[in-house]
């Protein structure tokens, strides 16, 4: 997802660059990465927080529920990692993420078109 800075018109800031904090309010989606496409940036690209860069940033939303894999059964016995699960059917649950900036108010996204894989 792409977050920007805009004013009050809605015109892109680019001469303000600021720190976007993202969350997962509710549903089953993590917070894979973030980035700005700054090069000279070195803030953790694995994490929840990035600089926008010319009033841009994104960050990268991942489903925590393999629900259409047709071998998720056997994923489910030998794949170690724990944020994901493995289920013979997809969540219905709405997801929400959080985009939060010092001195802005907050803005959420929901949504259900995450595409299952």
């Amino acid at each position: 997802m792409r977050v920007q800075l805009v004013d009050p018109r809605g015109v892109v800031v680019t001469a303000d660059d600021r720190n976007v904090t993202f969350a997962v309010a509710s549903g089953p989606v993590r917070i894979a990465g973030v980035g700005s496409g700054d090069n000279l940036n070195r803030q953790h690209v694995q994490g929840a927080r990035c600089q926008t860069f010319r009033g841009l940033g994104r960050v990268v939303v991942q489903a925590t529920v393999d629900c259409t894999s047709a071998a998720r059964g056997l994923a489910g016995q030998i794949d170690l990692d724990p944020t994901i699960a493995f289920a013979e059917a997809c969540p219905t649950a709405v997801a929400v993420v959080t985009a939060r900036v010092p001195g802005l108010p907050s803005v959420q996204v929901a949504s259900r078109a995450f595409k299952w894989i």
